[in-house]
């Protein structure tokens, strides 16, 4: 069984090219299958996370996180098998797992709040869903995706950053 590594940052930290860069270096020694999510494209739950992000079914930072949330997941479990099949074959990175949505999801809450939701989300995820664990999750802590993400306010930019933080000291 391979190693599940998630690669995680703001939007705008160019994660996604980090994480294939990655992939090539990992290629070179052992077998890697790269995973982005949420794909946008593919599968109904990747197109509804779009649409919830565009504001499609109302304001996104309006929508209780725990509901807006779950899109996420439910995307990850329609992968499942697929990555299972990519652990048991070699190494798998994604360029966005779990983690991204507990901190997107977190950040639109208070700080006293933000735990339970985390909790609710590991326990969805991991416990209930059986998602596996990453191994290792590498964080992008580029600034640049706080000035190039025009799509959220800045206090949600911050919040975020905070949450990211946070989330990578626990581990």
């Amino acid at each position: 069984m391979g190693y599940l590594i998630a690669v995680e940052g703001l939007d705008g930290s160019r994660r996604g090219l980090q994480a294939a860069l990655l992939c090539e270096a990992i290629r070179t020694y052992e077998p890697v299958t790269l995973f982005r999510l949420p794909n946008y494209e593919a599968g109904v739950f990747g197109r509804l996370i779009h649409e919830v992000r565009d504001n499609r079914h109302g304001r996104w930072s309006e929508i209780s996180p725990y509901l807006s949330a779950l899109p996420h997941m439910l995307e990850r479990i329609t992968w499942l098998p697929k990555l299972i099949e990519s652990l048991q074959e070699g190494h798998v990175v994604c360029d966005g797992y779990t983690t991204r949505n507990l901190a997107y999801e977190s950040a639109k809450l208070p700080p006293g709040e933000r735990e339970a939701l985390i909790e609710f989300i590991e326990q969805a995820e991991f416990d209930s869903l059986r998602l596996p664990r990453p191994h290792l999750v590498i964080w992008f802590a580029s600034t640049n995706g706080l000035l190039e993400t025009t799509h959220k306010s800045g206090i949600f930019k911050k919040a975020l950053f905070t949450v990211y933080e946070q989330l990578i000291s626990r581990h």
